[in-house]
């Protein structure tokens, strides 16, 4: 039914007596107790035929989708999706060398020098954004001015950390390197 303004619908105002009795404290305790045995223990009943009719109906739905309950392939079926896909040097997914990958994207967070670094970099900047203006935002970030991959020498070194909030840390490696000198005047003035 759609709104219609002026519209007030036949039971406006009107409260069932009973369940206004039940949650009205001022209420005699005897009629309340009265009512709520009333609705105590009520159960729908339910025909002997219904019931035949929805278990058939679930056992119907049981054996249509059967694949879903555990079924597992047979062993030829699994030997031939995996001959499907790629392996070794042709997978997509195929890296070298992957001790590079590792030293690169495991950039030792937990590490005793990341920590003290970046507890460093914090203390430097006295743990506040250094760009701070209306915009900051977020939890506070030690940012490396010239890139962990790029320059490995540099990685703990004080002076190559900035402070940033979560709003001015920069998301992309382009706006990343756009933003180089800034950061390094900024690190420059506070020394």
């Amino acid at each position: 039914m759609s709104f219609n303004k002026g519209y007030i619908p036949w039971n406006k105002g009107i409260k069932c007596p009973e369940i206004s009795a039940i949650n009205n404290p001022s209420c005699r305790p005897e009629i309340r107790l009265k009512i709520s045995n009333k609705t105590k223990g009520v159960k729908k009943k339910i025909s002997p035929e219904v019931r035949e009719r929805v278990s058939k109906l679930k056992s119907e739905r049981m054996k249509k989708n059967s694949y879903r309950l555990g079924k597992k392939h047979s062993i030829e079926t699994r030997n031939k999706m995996s001959s499907s896909h790629p392996k070794g040097e042709l997978s997509s997914n195929w890296v070298k060398d992957r001790t590079e990958i590792i030293s690169n994207k495991n950039r030792h967070w937990g590490s005793y020098e990341y920590t003290q670094w970046r507890t460093s970099v914090f203390t430097r900047d006295k743990f506040t954004c250094r760009i701070a203006d209306i915009n900051c935002e977020g939890q506070l970030q030690a940012h490396h001015i010239l890139r962990w991959r790029d320059y490995p020498e540099l990685r703990y070194d004080i002076n190559n950390g900035i402070t940033l909030c979560h709003a001015h840390h920069p998301r992309k490696i382009a706006e990343e390197k756009r933003l180089v000198s800034t950061f390094v005047e900024l690190v420059s003035v506070s020394k």
